[in-house]
């Protein structure tokens, strides 16, 4: 199902800059699929090893936390 249309912070506490799910393409009972746009511009990528912009590894973590997250909202509806 496609969920463009519908807000992810309807489904999450997170707000900006800590909401790291950007849309959500695609999900059922056994998988959710969500993208993540990451641009140099990211507060967290400009003081990441300043020659080498480089996204953490812990906001990875949090990324994939919040993708668990709203495939746990939507089971439970």
């Amino acid at each position: 199902m496609e969920e463009e249309n519908i807000s992810i912070t309807n489904f999450l506490k997170q707000r900006y800059p800590m909401l790291l799910v950007d849309k959500v393409v695609d999900y059922n009972d056994k998988s959710t699929k969500t993208i993540k746009y990451f641009t140099n511009s990211d507060p967290f990528m400009l003081g990441h090893f300043k020659d080498f912009p480089m996204y953490p590894a812990v906001l990875l973590v949090e990324l994939l936390a919040q993708s668990i997250s709203f495939s746990i909202y939507k089971k439970s509806t």
